[in-house]
């Protein structure tokens, strides 16, 4: 927005620097009048609409710096400052006589929206003669409280409430206008005398100049004037405010024919509380009132009279801007015990009108409570203590402005406290004559205004707060080493895991190496010796050479299927890398060849995938079955079958060999595994193992591994 307005408005300057007497060609018509620019909208006004008019300087601040003019049918304010602010003031030096009251003035510049109302943003002026100055006029009050008589000068009348001086040599009042507050600033304090002032009534000339908030909205009357000459007495003070007739403390305000609501009131009271320069409460018997004032020489048990005017702004009514004059000294009122719900809940004097006898507002009471929250409130030192009591919540203040002092209360604690009742009030409901009480204030006069009569409990709220937070903090620490032990745990169950697999494989390797050197190593040692033998036997004795030949021919042969079934087993590592489907195709490639037996292997549609170790056995298991239907059965044709049945697992090899005897399973050797080594593998993993002859011949070797076997919730190797 303000960038916006920046550029617009250097623009506008550009354009009036070349402005003739006459606009050019196609240049934008300007504003010439004052009702014209008024009239615009906040956002019409930060477009910089240029403007050229003739008006008469009616008012200027000190400096002159703004100003008003008046065209003669309305008044606007000139922003000679933001001109000058933007860089885009092009009139040159300013003399004091050139913006005089009474100077008639032709301005060229733009529009600006200003604070509140649209203003004129100068970029030239000069003085071309002298004109009339604006008479003040009579408004309606609505049109003065709304803000839309804003730089008009008008007159107002009321009772002066408020009259002294202020910084830089001004002075300022406030009057009570047809019973609405407005400020008036004056720009010279000249000799103006707050006794001839204050408390009187008066005329007062100025131009409207509406206070507004942060969203330029009217909030206040007030006018802008010059000096004391703005100001008709009409009826002046009385000589002595103390001279006025007395009223109680509790009927400032009484019903009265003479509408003299917003003259001074005189009153008479003890001081019961004091804030030295800002409010004091006085009491009398069961009657108190809230005074503002200035006064620093107050102190509790002072006889006071106080003249000051009637502010209903707290719900009841209480003076404001007060004069004191002390006529004595008593004894302090004795506090009265009360409960909060008699202080919320006071009795009503009739049936039909809420009215009540005594309400307590500003008296002295006693009150028991406890203690839920103590917090420094502000930098003058006000200590709050929030109170329970009875189930209703009250604040206790205390004033102590000394900066080390810390209260010796503690949260929890019940205690007495003592202090002046300041009531507070909800808005009124529609059908009601009048607001009810829905909290209020203790003002403690001092640390001894407060009793303990049962300390806290040890427990507090800070303390079972730490303890809490140490439980917390152990249970997390707890948990943290939960989780880190748990993931050591995993990581060493699967080092084991990954040592087993290793171990298992280890030994099955070394099992070959075995293998290698127990029987192929010395059955290839046996067929040399057999062939050493037959080259000496070939001169003298071929026919014994043949036969040692043809033995060892036929250990060669052995010493071949050996070979064969350590390859085999060296095939193994397939699984490692495929699975069990991939190893028993690569065993049955193994053994493909023109002239030996037919090896088929038929896999399912899916099978049920298991740990490395158990794969392994069962390998193994098809592995051993094969070799029996090679070296024993002489089959012709094998099947391999791997498929998943609802509830396990199937490995199942078929050939079309001799078949065997099933009641005498088949024994170790030393270098073979028979059926005694399958049983074993198979009881490993927890499958169940079995034999059978086929009616055609040949034998079934079937290995059923249920799906919930401990093998299948075993960590695999990785």
């Amino acid at each position: 927005m303000q960038t916006h307005f920046l550029k617009s408005i250097f623009g506008a300057a550009l354009a009036l620097i070349a402005f003739p007497a006459t606009a050019a060609v196609g240049a934008p018509e300007p504003l010439t009048r004052v009702a014209d620019v008024r009239a615009l909208s906040r956002e019409d006004a930060g477009k910089s609409l240029l403007v050229k008019l003739r008006a008469t300087v009616v008012y200027k601040t000190r400096g002159g710096r703004t100003f008003i003019v008046n065209d003669g049918a309305q008044g606007i304010s000139v922003h000679l400052f933001r001109a000058t602010e933007l860089g885009i003031w092009q009139g040159g030096r300013v003399r004091e006589s050139d913006t005089e009251v009474g100077a008639v003035i032709e301005i060229e510049g733009v529009t600006g929206p200003a604070g509140y109302s649209p203003v004129i943003v100068p970029t030239r002026f000069r003085r071309v003669g002298t004109g009339p100055v604006v008479e003040a006029r009579r408004v309606p009050m609505e049109s003065l409280i709304s803000g839309s008589e804003v730089t008009q000068r008008v007159l107002v009348e009321g009772i002066v409430q408020r009259s002294e001086p202020v910084e830089n040599g001004r002075w300022a009042m406030r009057l009570i206008v047809e019973g609405h507050p407005c400020e008036v600033d004056f720009q010279m304090a000249g000799n103006f005398d707050a006794a001839r002032t204050l408390d009187a009534r008066v005329q007062v000339r100025g131009f409207s100049s509406p206070v507004f908030n942060l969203r330029s909205e009217s909030t206040l009357m007030r006018l802008n004037a010059w000096d004391e000459h703005d100001v008709t007495i009409l009826e002046p003070p009385p000589a002595d405010p103390f001279a006025a007739h007395h009223l109680p403390l509790n009927g400032l305000l009484p019903f009265s024919k003479t509408p003299d609501r917003f003259r001074r009131k005189l009153t008479t009271g003890s001081v019961n509380f004091a804030w030295p320069g800002r409010f004091f409460f006085l009491q009398d018997g069961d009657a108190g009132l809230l005074v503002k004032s200035t006064a620093t020489d107050l102190q509790v048990g002072d006889r006071v009279e106080a003249a000051g005017f009637v502010d209903i702004t707290d719900g009841v009514a209480s003076l404001t801007d007060a004069v004191t004059r002390k006529i004595g000294r008593v004894e302090p009122p004795r506090p009265v015990v009360f409960s909060a719900k008699e202080l919320l809940l006071p009795e009503i004097a009739g049936r039909v009108e809420p009215v009540v006898n005594v309400d307590h507002f500003g008296c002295l009471v006693a009150i028991h409570g406890t203690l839920r929250q103590i917090e420094r409130r502000s930098r003058e030192g006000m200590w709050s203590l929030l109170v329970d009591s009875g189930g209703e919540t009250f604040r206790a203040q205390l004033r102590m402005p000394i900066v080390t002092w810390q209260p010796p209360w503690q949260v929890g604690a019940e205690l007495d406290l003592r202090g002046v009742c300041e009531l507070e009030f909800s808005p009124r409901q529609p059908g009601k004559n009048s607001p009810v009480v829905s909290g209020f204030t203790l003002w403690l006069r001092d640390p001894a205004d407060v009793t303990i009569t049962k300390d806290a409990s040890w427990w507090t709220p800070q303390r079972l707060g730490l303890a809490l937070g140490g439980t917390g903090v152990v249970l997390a620490l707890a948990l943290g080493w939960n989780l880190l032990l748990r993931r050591k745990v995993d990581a060493q169950m699967a080092v084991i895991s990954s040592k087993l697999r290793s171990e298992t494989l280890h030994t099955e390797r070394n099992r070959l190496a075995r293998d290698l050197h127990d029987s192929l190593e010395q059955q290839l040692v046996g067929v040399s010796l057999q062939l050493d033998d037959a080259e000496l036997m070939i001169e003298h004795d071929p026919q014994a050479a043949v036969g040692v030949v043809t033995l060892a021919r036929r250990m060669l042969r052995h010493t071949r299927d050996e070979a064969r079934r350590s390859v085999w087993d060296l095939r193994s590592e397939l699984l490692e890398s495929d699975g069990l489907g991939k190893a028993l195709e690569g065993l049955a490639e193994g053994l493909a060849s023109p002239s030996g037996p037919l090896v088929v292997v038929s896999l399912g549609a899916s099978y049920h995938a298991f740990p490395l170790d158990t794969e392994f056995q069962m390998f193994r298991i098809a592995q051993e079955a094969v070799t029996n239907a090679l070296k024993h059965a002489a089959a012709t044709r094998i099947t391999i079958s791997l498929d998943d049945q609802p509830d396990a697992t199937r490995l199942v090899v078929v050939d079309d060999g001799r078949g065997f005897s099933t009641g005498t399973p088949a024994r170790s050797d030393g270098h073979h595994f028979g059926l005694l080594g399958m049983h074993e593998r198979a009881d490993r993993i927890g499958a169940e193992l079995t034999f059978s002859r086929n009616p055609q011949g040949g034998t079934t070797v079937t290995l059923s591994l249920p799906h919930h076997s401990s093998a299948n919730t075993e960590n695999p190797p990785s």
